[in-house]
């Protein structure tokens, strides 16, 4: 509210005109206008929004329009039409951007968006007023608000995100020191040191440098002693719901060690953003830091570029998520706490030979990464193992990552069974006039039938394969499964970590019974140990632990069970790493093979309705 609540100016405005009508005309818009602002201070929101919109129904383009669209958006606020007071805002800024009433919408908008609960919202537009409004009752009302807004409104990391909005030094530095602060209550003295320091960078010459110098002394001083750790994981872009999970489970654990030990640890976290520049970016930072270890990333791929940083570096690596084959490959400082592709297939042929007795099987596959992927990965595994113990891949089809439609390739593996089971005579095709007169053997198709009639038909049940192995992404499971029972494939389905999936098991339950897949993360149902740990989790972070949390807090936890020995140094670290055995994590025990990964991973089967661990 400006001037025209101190002020009445009817008087000048009648001066000015020049002609008794103009004059009777701009007195009645004046009438009009302070009517409506009369009510307004009088608490008649809904009496000021009427009288306001007649008075811009009956003089449509009046030179009181910028003030009467701001009384209305007021008045909208004041009544509780929060998103009409929006469109009113923003249609006076759009319109009028040069309006002497532009920085109230802009602080008008921030009092909606901070009702809405969009706090981040809101403290864009009160930083945008604190930087462009010349009105210094304004600038106060919205320093006061911000602060109010960042300090219990903001998480940590949206106040990361307003720091990159914002661009003038006011609001710069205001984000900065809020952020700052922050990180040092939570003992991230490293994080509130670079956010600090780059504002110096920026504004050497700022007036609010020795201010900001003082709080990063202050995060200096209290950052001595601490034992560091370097996080990198994608905390924004595609994959950041993953990341910011298992960056949960990390922070969660760090804080509990901290609260009970008198070893103080610091994480020094990056943002990777999901890509691998800026991964690789992170990665010499942080080795630069004095960080003892790294954890990170999430993607094989980025994991990769990153692992090969660390090794330069002679910084233990500690992946929670990856499992890719070969990545331990890269160097001595490499840690895989997921099984790799290899080793999951392993365990799989292992258990389908020896505990199944299985021998003869077709592979159903992802065709991925130009033949280079999942899909194959886990076949060529899988087949080393079967075939030393008398097991063979009798078939196999492959699909690429767009396909719709999966049909050719179930009807080239049903017509490859009825060949199959004409060579193992278990069908035998004889003449329509002769098959009266055949000897008939008990357990054999006797048919006038052709092959591409039995093929066809799909009525003939396709038995000649033992086991059927299918390693293919969960998406598309939903589409695969039901060509088993359509193409009446009949055999034991073997698959990968996707299909640990419970909602889609049940919903496919009646073609894929009895199905055996692996997982990387199963809760037995009487692990009180698991729930306990959930109970406290979701107790402090209000939130039910996931996989990916679990897989965080997991790798932390060990290396806090290192460092509590004693260890800070790199090389040593890594030492004690390679030794790890019998590691009890949440998700399971952690040992680490010569290869430096962990090939723990359960074995599950679905059946009637229920998933079981077989292994």
């Amino acid at each position: 509210m400006k001037r025209f609540l101190l002020y009445p100016t009817i008087l000048i405005f009648s001066i000015l005109l020049s002609t008794p009508a103009l004059a009777q005309e701009g007195q009645a818009i004046d009438s009009l206008f302070y009517r409506g602002v009369a009510a307004y201070q009088q608490g008649d929101f809904q009496e000021s929004l009427q009288t306001m919109e007649f008075l811009d129904r009956v003089y449509p383009g009046h030179r009181r329009l910028t003030a009467s669209l701001l009384m209305q958006a007021k008045a909208l606020y004041r009544i509780g039409e929060t998103q009409r007071a929006i469109e009113s805002y923003q249609e006076l800024k759009k319109d009028f951007p040069k309006s002497e009433y532009a920085d109230d919408a802009q602080y008008g908008l921030a009092e909606c968006y901070y009702q809405l609960g969009e706090y981040l919202r809101a403290a864009r537009q009160l930083m945008d007023v604190l930087e462009k409004s010349e009105d210094e009752r304004l600038q106060r009302k919205a320093a006061k608000m911000a602060s109010g807004v960042m300090d219990n409104r903001l998480r940590i990391d949206e106040l990361r995100t307003l720091l990159t909005d914002v661009s003038g030094e006011k609001s710069k530095v205001a984000v900065t020191i809020r952020l700052a602060q922050k990180e040092i209550d939570r003992k991230q003295f490293q994080a509130a040191h670079d956010v600090l320091q780059s504002f110096i960078n920026q504004y050497p010459k700022s007036a609010y440098v020795f201010q900001v110098e003082e709080l990063l002394s202050r995060a200096d001083q209290l950052g001595k002693g601490m034992v560091k750790f370097g996080v990198i994981l994608p905390l924004s872009g595609p994959m950041a719901q993953g990341g910011n999970a298992v960056l949960a489970g990390i922070e969660y654990a760090v804080r509990k060690h901290n609260a009970e030990s008198s070893i103080q640890v610091e994480l020094v976290i990056r943002d990777s953003g999901g890509r691998v520049l800026k991964a690789i970016r992170a990665t010499q930072d942080l080795c630069k830091n004095n960080v003892i270890a790294l954890i990170g990333e999430m993607s094989s791929e980025i994991s990769a570029a990153v692992a090969a940083v660390a090794e330069a570096n002679a910084v233990p690596l500690l992946m929670p998520v990856a499992s890719e084959s070969g990545l331990t490959d890269i160097g001595q400082n490499i840690f895989q706490l997921n099984a790799n592709l290899d080793i999951r297939a392993d365990v799989l042929a292992e258990y389908a030979v020896n505990g199944l007795g299985l021998r003869q099987f077709a592979v159903f596959g992802i065709l991925d990464d130009f033949g280079e992927g999942y899909g194959k990965v886990m076949r060529d595994a899988f087949a080393r193992t079967i075939l030393p113990q008398g097991g063979e891949v009798l078939m196999e089809q492959w699909y690429f990552t767009d396909a719709v439609d999966y049909g050719a390739q179930f009807k080239a593996i049903r017509q490859f069974g009825v060949e199959q089971m004409i060579r193992d005579s278990l069908i035998v095709i004889v003449p329509e006039d002769m098959l009266e007169e055949t000897e008939q053997k008990p357990f054999v198709l006797y048919t006038e039938q052709t092959v591409s009639e039995l093929v066809d038909s799909t009525d003939l049940a396709i038995t000649p394969f033992d086991g059927f192995f299918m390693p293919v992404y969960n998406e598309a499971l939903q589409y695969i499964i039901p060509q088993l029972a359509f193409y009446n494939i009949q055999t034991q389905v073997l698959g990968g970590v996707p299909w640990h999936d419970a909602e889609l098991l049940e919903t496919e339950s009646r073609y894929i019974d009895g199905v055996i897949f692996l997982s990387d993360f199963y809760v037995d149902p009487s692990d009180f140990r698991y729930y306990r740990f959930r109970d406290a989790y979701r107790k402090e972070t209000a939130r039910n632990p996931e996989k990916l949390d679990v897989f965080g807090y997991d790798t932390i936890n060990l290396l806090l069970s290192v460092i509590s020995k004693g260890i800070y140094r790199r090389d040593g670290l890594r030492e004690a790493l390679a030794s790890t055995n019998n590691y009890p994590g949440i998700r399971g025990t952690i040992s680490f093979n010569e290869n430096r990964i962990n090939p723990f991973i359960s074995l599950l089967q679905y059946k009637g309705g229920k998933i079981s661990k077989i292994r």
